[in-house]
């Protein structure tokens, strides 16, 4: 199924201007609006805050001292390609419009601009933005089942198709539930060992008397097809030594894809891991990224779910409010895409069709947007600004506020008192 698109606020845009009057100018007009915002001074600090958080739309002066904006686009074209950038100027000309078009900004806005006019462009960079990685997302799901188009899925799908057209071991590394065994499904099923078996041995729920014999039936069960190991660290010395003969490029010989931790790595270079386990870092590797990691694809995807349990159950495709996508896009997800695949699901059935709220996500989920900036502060402060953000999320609904707060109508009365701090 092809995703629908998801056009939330809350998108991050980089500033970048050498007269801090202009990034006020501009943070007031764009925060209002529900944009997170970020500034720099020049490109140099621009690309140093782009190295601790990335952006999905760069905002820069033409004119700068040191790197011009135009050098920095460039270096943005080359290094960050899965990011909007918007050059603004008050030395506008059509030499330097057609420049900055054929570097690859998708806006040029000269100087003085209005406040509807600098929303109206960054609207335009931020829908081109969000079709774009909606059309690579459903590219990519084509062949290989796997939804993203974010910077580490796009080379996990590059690195499955290689892989693919080969058929050599290939050790899949990643947190749970990022979509191994998918993955290993995926690779199986684009190669020309379709037709084949495709077996999986979980080393977690084989005992490890037995893991010797299980690898060796394995091996022969799934003859010129496929083994998928899972938990590979799970696996004994004498049941991954069986697994020497699969690395021969032989039709008839089971080909070997394992699962991993991403840290399998870093232990065998520092030399803390077994030599049985540190040797399948020398396959072919693939790196999963954990979802926390991936940016717009965590609306990408959860549109995707609440379309198809919307379209289960025959009701309309849900929307998504402007809380929601917050709490998603912050939400650390440590079971990653089968945890929020569950948590939009049980979210599409709690309200029943129209748009999806905060109510409707797990109280855990909920939660996630609180603390941010509230270091520092007193604790009642703290709990009286959660409290009326909760009541305002459910249209003043003192009953179903309470319920979220796990408090009675009786306390949270008290707690919305004048005085109660």
């Amino acid at each position: 199924m092809r995703p629908v698109p998801v056009r939330p606020k809350g998108d991050r845009i980089l500033l970048v201007d050498d007269s801090p009057e202009t990034l006020e100018v501009l943070e007031r007009n764009l925060a209002d609006h529900g944009f997170a915002i970020s500034k720099a001074l020049n490109a140099s600090d621009a690309m140093e805050r782009l190295r601790e958080s990335p952006a999905d739309l760069v905002i820069t002066d033409v004119r700068m001292p040191g790197m011009s904006g135009l050098d920095l686009l460039r270096h943005l074209r080359e290094n960050h390609p899965d990011m909007e950038v918007m050059l603004i100027t008050g030395y506008a000309t059509i030499e330097g419009a057609v420049e900055a078009v054929k570097t690859g900004a998708q806006e040029y806005l000269a100087k003085p601009f209005t406040a509807d006019e600098l929303l109206a462009a960054v609207g335009r960079a931020l829908e081109k933005l969000h079709a774009a990685r909606a059309r690579r997302a459903g590219r990519s799901t084509g062949q290989f089942g796997l939804l993203g188009g974010s910077a580490g899925m796009r080379r996990a799908h590059e690195a499955m198709e290689r892989a693919a057209n080969t058929h050599g071991p290939v050790l899949l590394l990643g947190e749970r539930g990022t979509g191994r065994e998918r993955a290993a499904r995926a690779i199986h099923g684009a190669g020309d060992r379709a037709k084949a078996p495709f077996l999986i041995l979980d080393g977690e729920t084989i005992p490890p008397e037995e893991m010797a014999f299980e690898m060796a039936r394995g091996l022969a069960s799934a003859a010129a097809g496929t083994l998928f190991l899972g938990t590979a660290e799970a696996w004994s010395p004498e049941a991954l030594d069986l697994l020497e003969t699969g690395h021969e490029d032989d039709a008839l010989t089971a080909r070997i894809i394992a699962s991993a931790s991403p840290d399998l790595p870093s232990l065998a270079a520092r030399g803390g891991c077994p030599t049985h386990l540190a040797s399948l870092c020398a396959w072919d590797t693939i790196l999963f990224p954990p979802l926390r990691e991936r940016g717009a694809d965590i609306l990408l995807l959860a549109q995707h779910y609440a379309v198809e349990a919307a379209q289960s159950l025959g009701l309309a495709s849900p929307e998504f409010s402007d809380g929601l996508c917050q709490a998603l896009r912050v939400y650390a997800w440590p079971g990653n895409v089968g945890e929020l695949r569950d948590v939009i699901v049980g979210a599409v059935k709690s309200c029943g069709g129209g748009k999806l709220d905060l109510p409707d996500l797990p109280a855990i989920v909920r939660s996630s947007t609180i603390g941010k900036g509230t270091i520092g502060r007193p604790l009642a402060e703290v709990e009286g600004e959660y409290i009326r953000e909760v009541l305002a999320s459910v249209d003043g609904n003192k009953s179903r506020a309470a319920e979220i707060l796990g408090i009675d109508r009786k306390t949270l009365r008290e707690k919305l008192k004048p005085d109660a701090s």
